[in-house]
């Protein structure tokens, strides 16, 4: 099993080619305030973060991010979990979100606005 670590450009590739599913898993209210477009949400830190993962499909490679996806951080975590879960192939989104946004790639808000 190998963990990628990817740039937020080398991210936008893989998600505009659909060669990935984006993996969210900061808290639903920082997810609210803004996401990668058809993230999925799973909080790390909630109770049944483990057992929701390995409900998700894992045909597919995931990107996971954070907030700033930093050494121990969440995302770190969380490709572990996926791992356990089943998903064989993931990538990890260095400087979370943080990056993915000071690098000029969009988000969106739970209601969809930019």
């Amino acid at each position: 099993m190998v963990v990628v670590d990817v740039d937020p450009s080398a991210a936008a590739e893989l998600i505009a080619k659909g060669e990935v599913r984006v993996l969210d898993v900061r808290t639903p209210e920082e997810f609210a305030l803004g996401h990668i477009e058809g993230a999925i949400n799973q909080n790390v830190n909630g109770p049944d973060f483990a057992s929701a993962l390995e409900d998700l499909p894992h045909d597919k490679p995931y990107l996971v991010h954070c907030a700033a996806g930093t050494p121990g951080g969440r995302s770190r975590r969380a490709t572990e979990a996926l791992q356990s879960a089943g998903s064989k192939r993931i990538y990890h989104l260095d400087g979370g979100l943080i990056a993915w946004s000071g690098g000029g790639n969009p988000t969106v808000t739970v209601d969809g606005d930019d």
